[in-house]
């Protein structure tokens, strides 16, 4: 299936440029100076992402977006307060004026142009001579970054994909809100600066599609260091309370430090959905709203120890436990030939409780004063995952019976991780990475779903589901990066991972089995040129590996008409990434083009009455455009 065909690309380009949405500016300081490097981020009226860009060195800027509705537009930049304007419809703002706060306008305008600086295909944020040095933490530094967007749910995106974020070159085993917690535990103070390269390399895992950021932290801090923070936030009548506490201890070899937070938060949200299934001439018309309460609470103590000044070691375990609870309230309205056939009242409370820990130990050797080294990293992480709902739906009219049901579900991952990189720079070869990794992931789930029949509870085995998976992955690789002749950098990788999926449905002794080898290239080529020009090329492979709740063989209901089945033969995604890059002193143009086989669409199909929904491979998908960015 092909998505996009080249030859009809930009003709698209013209035809919908007459309906998209275009919102262009210029930003300006409150001394008429150019703002560059600010984040421009376009969202909708649930704080989702639509598009993000950063100033050019002119302070301009240009958003288009095809999609409809009334969206909220957000300029920021460290030491100025944000600008946000509300608008449905292309607009030329002009000149915009950020305003300085007030404790920051000396150091800004004496320190701006030092806080960001572009290495090869890395733009790097020296936050330790920037505004936010202090008194931030580590996700509301992360707003401030060009190039990086955080969303209302914490979500940490580079090019509106989810990033990967390293510590000290580490990756981190977590996503979504438990990535964003660990990091809003770093406190500004200990960063040194963040990293953002969006073009992976060898060196990452193959499964790596969004950008890398890798937040660099100081060198061991001497002597005692306490800091306790607390502070409420308001949305609408819900509050979000966060209080943490750490302390640093430093000497000459030893560096011991700990955390500990709580965050207290509260959230409402409205409902409204229009579903028709033309298979049984039926219309539903959902409105509801739901009321949810949230507490985490966090730990984090670890230590490192350089007994030389080639020898370091470092131990860390951090936890987090988070309870959340969800009462839900709605009205679904059933109708066919949009003639009215009955009304349900459904009523949902919910609760999940998740405790995570995670334990890491590195250990470092340095080889020379060239930056050679040997890397060991090992990790073991451990999830437990409860849930529950309670489910009644009362119709008015008698037209469907009424339904009271509950859901239980128990969950526990276990992921083991290890890793050892090899860093030299190498006489007439240049510099040489090499490394293995070797990740064990395994899950164990169980559902137990009961319909409540004349008074008792009775399993219902349509809701029942038990599974055992494992999945082993053996990486190795290597790259080199070295300069040819005076002004042509080149950096080539290879990637070889081997895949074992192995499951099991218990309940239907169902196995799932997937055995296979990829090989995954990389590979960058620069040209420099006068006055800071250069052209550049790059490639890359990337894998999309489905996880097992999809390749269960198992049906999830979802309403009376509604269901979800796994795919035990669906296969991993392959995506192959080009770029062909222009970079003149401040900005940057780049035309790219991803081809992805084995491209994973859901499908519906009808079953009797109902409305079946499972992931299949439907074919190929081609992508082709341009892309304009600062740098």
């Amino acid at each position: 299936m092909k998505l996009f065909r080249p030859t009809i690309f930009f003709f698209l380009i013209f035809c919908s440029s007459y309906s998209q949405i275009e919102i262009r500016g210029t930003v300006l300081d409150s001394s008429n100076a150019v703002v560059e490097f600010a984040n421009v981020v376009l969202t909708n009226q649930n704080n989702e992402i639509i598009k993000g860009t950063i100033t050019d060195e002119k302070g301009k800027f240009t958003i288009k977006t095809d999609k409809k509705g009334a969206f909220k537009l957000t300029i920021s930049f460290i030491g100025f307060e944000d600008f946000v304007k509300n608008l449905n419809s292309s607009i030329d703002l002009g000149v915009i004026i950020l305003n300085f706060k007030n404790e920051l306008d000396e150091i800004i305008i004496i320190g701006r142009k030092k806080i960001f600086e572009r290495k090869a295909d890395k733009l790097i944020f020296n936050v330790a001579s920037s505004p936010v040095k202090s008194g931030f933490d580590g996700v509301e530094v992360l707003k401030r970054v060009p190039n990086v967007f955080v969303d209302g749910n914490d979500n940490i995106l580079v090019q509106n994909k989810s990033a990967t974020v390293l510590i000290n070159g580490r990756k981190l085993n977590l996503s979504g809100d438990e990535l964003a917690n660990y990091i809003k535990n770093i406190d500004a103070s200990n960063i040194e600066k963040i990293e953002v390269q969006t073009n992976t390399s060898s060196e990452m895992d193959a499964n790596v599609q969004g950008g890398v950021v890798n937040i660099i932290l100081k060198e061991n801090r001497k002597g005692l260091f306490t800091q306790f923070k607390v502070y409420q936030t308001q949305k609408g009548k819900h509050p979000n309370f966060y209080t943490s506490g750490n302390i640093n201890y430093g000497t000459e070899k030893w560096n011991i430090y700990s955390t500990i937070s709580l965050n207290s938060a509260e959230d409402s949200g409205i409902v409204k959905s229009s579903t028709i299934y033309n298979n049984i001439n039926r219309q539903l018309i959902e409105n509801g709203s739901f009321l949810e309460n949230s507490k985490r609470y966090t730990f984090t103590v670890g230590t490192t120890y350089q007994p030389s000044k080639k020898h370091e070691l470092g131990f860390e375990i951090y936890t987090t436990t988070n309870n959340k609870t969800n009462k839900a309230n709605s009205g679904i309205g059933i109708y066919s030939d949009n003639l009215y056939l009955d009304k349900g009242i459904t009523k949902t409370p919910h609760n999940r409780d998740v405790k995570y820990i995670n334990t890491s130990i590195n250990y470092s050797i340095k080889l020379d004063s060239l930056g050679g080294k040997i890397n060991f990293i090992g990790d073991y992480a451990t999830q437990d995952f409860n849930s529950g709902f309670d489910a009644t739906t009362i119709y008015e009219q008698g037209y469907y019976d009424d339904i009271s049901e509950r859901s239980r579900t128990d969950a526990s991952t276990n992921i083991i991780s290890t890793q050892l990189d090899f860093i030299k720079t190498i006489n007439k070869v240049g510099d040489f990475s090499s490394g293995i990794k070797f990740t064990k992931t395994n899950r164990d789930n169980k559902t137990v779903g009961e319909n409540l029949v004349n008074g008792n509870y009775i399993i219902d085995v349509g809701r029942t589901n038990s599974y055992d998976f494992t999945e082993n992955i053996l990486a190795s690789y290597f790259t080199v990066s070295r300069k040819i002749l005076k002004d042509i950098n080149a950096k080539i990788g290879l990637r070889v991972e081997n895949t074992k999926i192995n499951g099991v449905n218990i309940l239907t002794n169902t196995p799932v089995s997937q055995n296979y080898l990829d090989f995954f290239p990389s590979m960058f080529l620069s040209k420099e040129f006068k006055n800071k020009q250069s052209v550049s090329f790059s490639f890359n492979r990337r894998i999309n590996r489905p996880n097992f709740s999809v390749l269960n063989p198992y049906v999830i209901k979802i309403n009376d008409f509604s269901y979800q089945i796994g795919n035990p033969n669906l296969k991993p995604e392959y995506i192959n990434n080009f770029e062909l890059a222009y970079n003149i002193k401040r900005h940057s143009f780049s035309i790219f083009y991803n081809h992805t086989s084995n491209l994973v669409t859901g499908m519906y199909f009808p079953v009797g009455d109902a409305i079946y929904y499972q992931s299949q491979n439907v074919g190929k998908g081609k992508i082709l455009g341009f892309d304009s960015i600062p740098s």
